[in-house]
């Protein structure tokens, strides 16, 4: 049995970055490997399976107030965790702890350590029948309280009915790799089923900005398109952005995120939810909507007949009434239509002519950023939860972007900075959009 006293590792030492300049909050390796787990809805089922263990809480950033604190070593595999507990709460282990003083000399360790390991028999047997075999008790330490400012996660529930704490203070990479494994291996009741290992493609839309059709006809590769994502995404962290997983003009997977770097947090409870700009579908439209029109509105007028022809007179030979007809027409025909008209009126025939067609360069449509990120199982999409932290293989800034409007992508191109903007330079446009 190790025998050797605890010295607890210092937090992973990140390297130099954009948060050496800048007064960022970094979420290293290890925060993001805990939230993981933390945030697993997958959690709860494991920990039920700890005998008379519930009404557990886990949160970040909280720094524990115990009376005696204490550090037990936990090891599994060669791989260490040290946990924090009140000794206060236990007489029998505070008896058995080693002294807060070095006692690299202290002939008793080897007994304190056997004793300890002795009476955490059950917790031991408690991890081996959730699932981690292997659990080991290495050392069980009294510390000074200034040892609880490394606590990286607190951990509050009930013991048959007592109501317990303890803090996390730092684990090793195995450590948290075999808990991520285990909760993998739990099924949550809606997630059962074979379906859960499906996996459903996610996008990340970054940004969202209105621009008229005729700016979009005259874009080239080259061009840069400036303000279509927030500045931040470049250096630091950016949000709120929403994220979806499933497809595209149908119920979503729909999640409220913060991207860092190459991570990206769960910020809000994940819910399904439609894309809201999707175009209307012309069959939408009731067939009878034109009865909600007065029978002699323009509306009613079948396009065929312009509204200045008498009824009596074939619309297709507007143009064949002879010059003189004028002063033989009736009340109701052409010429009576015409006798109330203005001597500057237009020519006969400039009036019936077909109208110009209207420019549509001045229709604007909403253009999202979007790139394309993890696709997730049904299972791991069920266990999101707020907090949960996904490693992206690039930083979003890196990767190539989609320009879509109404589900449908009309470009692409990467991220380029000018200046203190953040824009798309396009690598590429849909083909010509004459037929519109």
């Amino acid at each position: 049995m190790n025998t050797e006293p605890i010295e607890l590792e210092p937090a992973t030492a990140e390297p130099p970055g954009i948060d050496t300049a800048l007064p960022l909050p970094a979420c290293s390796a290890f925060d993001a490997a805990l939230a993981r787990i933390v945030c697993d809805a997958r959690l709860a089922a494991w920990l039920a399976r700890f005998p008379g263990l519930s009404d557990w809480r886990a949160s970040a950033g909280e720094r524990p107030c115990f009376e005696r604190p204490g550090v037990l070593e936990l090891r599994r595999g060669g791989a260490a965790a040290h946990v924090a507990i009140d000794l206060a709460a236990f007489p029998a282990l505070e008896v058995v702890a080693a002294p807060a003083l070095d006692a690299r000399g202290d002939a008793s360790l080897s007994l304190r350590a056997a004793l300890a390991a002795t009476l955490l028999a059950p917790l031991v047997a408690a991890f081996a029948a959730a699932g981690l075999d292997g659990v080991t008790v290495g050392a069980l330490r009294a510390v000074p309280a200034a040892a609880l400012d490394a606590t990286r996660c607190m951990l509050s529930f009930a013991l048959d009915g007592a109501p317990l704490r303890c803090a996390l203070l730092d684990a090793q990479a195995p450590w948290l790799d075999a808990l991520a494994a285990r909760l993998r291996d739990e099924r949550r009741r809606d997630a059962a089923s074979g379906l859960a290992r499906v996996r459903l493609p996610g996008r990340v839309r970054l940004g969202t900005r209105a621009l008229p059709l005729a700016v979009l006809r005259s874009l080239r590769p080259g061009d840069v398109l400036l303000d279509m994502v927030p500045a931040a995404l470049g250096a630091a962290r950016a949000g709120p952005l929403h994220a979806w997983w499933g497809a595209r003009r149908a119920a979503q997977w729909h999640a409220t995120v913060l991207i860092e770097g190459t991570t990206m947090t769960m910020t809000e409870m994940p819910d399904t939810a439609d894309d809201l700009d999707e175009p209307i579908v012309a069959g939408d439209l009731p067939a009878d909507s034109l009865a909600d029109f007065p029978a002699d509105s323009p509306a009613a007028v079948p396009a065929a007949v312009p509204a200045a022809v008498p009824a009596e007179f074939p619309a297709d030979r507007a143009g064949d009434l002879p010059a003189d007809s004028a002063a033989h027409s009736s009340p109701g025909s052409l010429a009576g239509l015409q006798a109330g008209l203005p001597a500057d009126a237009p020519p006969r025939d400039a009036r019936y002519a077909a109208p110009e067609p209207a420019d549509l360069g001045e229709v604007a449509l909403p253009v999202h950023v979007e790139i394309d990120t993890l696709s997730l199982s049904i299972a791991e999409l069920a266990a999101l939860r707020p907090g949960y932290v996904l490693e992206l293989p690039l930083a979003a800034r890196d990767v190539p972007v989609r320009l879509v409007a109404y589900g449908q992508a009309i470009g692409g191109g990467r991220l380029v900075a000018v200046g203190a903007h953040l824009g798309v330079r396009i690598d590429r446009m849909a083909g010509d959009d004459g037929s519109v």
